[in-house]
């Protein structure tokens, strides 16, 4: 399906950098694990692009989306990692050896210190002079960095957070489901099916992983929640198409991004497709 990229060699290119970190026995530098956290954001888009295209064509339907932060998705194959759920607030760090992590105050989350698992090593990350770097052994001068986690000690990552699903089905029906909120009975089948054809891609992949739980989809449609605001529309959307290819929809910065958006909605009707704008975004 997205025939332009190549998994396999972003697994063998991740495949040669983390042999280059196991050579490292004091410290991996924040640029070495930058580039290793490039390759691995690279990887989890993928496989997440993937899912969203099957799903896309397998009901027939547009799924919008906001942009993820870029370092979230490194993580999405992690088995110690979970996405926000709906009621989560907070955003992930956008910077820094922790982006991709919650940030939270310590009286909402516990805390816990951020380790990555390469090839069965163990490295921490730290700030150690006032740079941040992982390593295998701290010293009492590091400062040990951590992040947000549930209370399984899961750590706390983003999902992919849905603006609209256009189905052919014109069902308003709601429900409110204790894990994915407000939605209707086609949406939740369509993002259960779409969480668990992640972790069958991550398991036949992905030899550093295998399927866990990880909801790459944590709520239904935005344009669904009671409490949703038109501020919540981030751009470009990323529009996946029942012809398992991948559209951007507006600009980021660009206020004709409304105008862009609101369009596709009205072409959507035209071709029998069929979605509610929330009425709390005052369109």
């Amino acid at each position: 399906m997205i025939i332009q990229r190549s998994i396999r060699g972003f697994l063998e290119e991740n495949q040669r950098l983390e042999k280059l970190i196991l050579e490292h026995e004091k410290e991996v530098s924040f640029d070495f694990f930058s580039e290793w956290r490039s390759n691995r954001q690279k990887i989890g888009e993928y496989l997440a692009d993937e899912a969203f295209c099957f799903i896309a064509k397998k009901y027939d339907a547009y799924i919008l989306s906001n942009p993820v932060n870029p370092a979230s998705y490194a993580y999405f194959t992690r088995l110690d990692i979970q996405s926000k759920t709906f009621s989560i607030r907070g955003r992930t760090l956008r910077s820094g050896i922790c982006g991709g992590f919650l940030e939270s105050e310590p009286s909402e989350f516990a805390m816990k210190p951020l380790v990555f698992l390469i090839q069965g090593q163990l490295f921490y990350a730290v700030s150690r002079v006032g740079q941040d770097c992982l390593v295998k052994d701290f010293t009492a001068s590091d400062l040990i960095l951590k992040v947000s986690c549930y209370e399984d000690g899961s750590y706390i990552t983003s999902d992919i957070d849905l603006i609209s699903i256009f189905l052919r089905d014109n069902s308003d029906e709601m429900l409110f489901d204790p894990m994915y909120g407000e939605l209707t009975t086609q949406e939740l089948i369509m993002i259960q099916d779409l969480n668990q054809y992640f972790q069958e891609l991550v398991f036949k992949y992905c030899e550093f992983a295998t399927p866990s739980s990880f909801r790459l989809i944590a709520h239904g449609a935005a344009n669904r929640f009671s409490n949703s605001k038109a501020s919540h529309l981030h751009y470009p959307l990323k529009v996946c198409t029942p012809f398992s290819t991948i559209e951007l929809l507006g600009q980021e910065m660009d206020p004709d991004s409304t105008k862009v958006f609101l369009e596709f909605n009205q072409k959507m009707r035209f071709l029998g497709y069929h979605a509610c704008l929330n009425p709390k975004w005052g369109f």
